[in-house]
């Protein structure tokens, strides 16, 4: 868990570095791009809260860099028709590799981490793709 120093560091440094002016406009640019392709603004806004909490509240300690490109890869290899078996075997190897639990709750925990990341990739590809039907 953070300390709390840490938690008030972390939020001055977004504040210093421009965080959430760039987040505020990133979000407005998305917000014309589905009212003109006639997506949901609810999606839009839906995935920027996801987005953004996931990013400062930092939810999950098993979701690094390796977590969430084996489940990049595996979102990328369904929406190309291909069928993943085991995706939750994927990961647990990868986190195995660092040394972490082989029990049942160490599978839970990975399975609610992949299903959260997935809708979050999922979303994250879904406002990609509207941005360029303008380009």
């Amino acid at each position: 868990m953070n300390s709390f120093k840490k938690i008030a560091s972390d939020a001055k440094k977004r504040l210093v570095n421009g965080y959430w002016e760039d987040v505020y406009r990133s979000r407005e640019e998305d917000l014309k791009v589905a009212v003109e392709n006639g997506v949901s603004t609810d999606f839009v806004v839906g995935a920027y809260k996801q987005r953004v909490s996931a990013s400062i509240l930092q939810e999950d300690d098993l979701v690094d860099e390796d977590f969430y490109r084996v489940v990049y890869d595996v979102v990328l290899r369904e929406r190309s028709g291909e069928i993943v078996s085991n995706p939750i075997g994927l990961l647990h190897s990868t986190l195995l590799e660092k040394e972490c639990r082989n029990d049942i709750k160490s599978v839970l925990e990975i399975s609610e981490a992949y299903v959260k990341t997935k809708k979050r990739i999922e979303n994250e590809l879904k406002i990609k793709s509207l941005k360029q039907l303008l380009d």
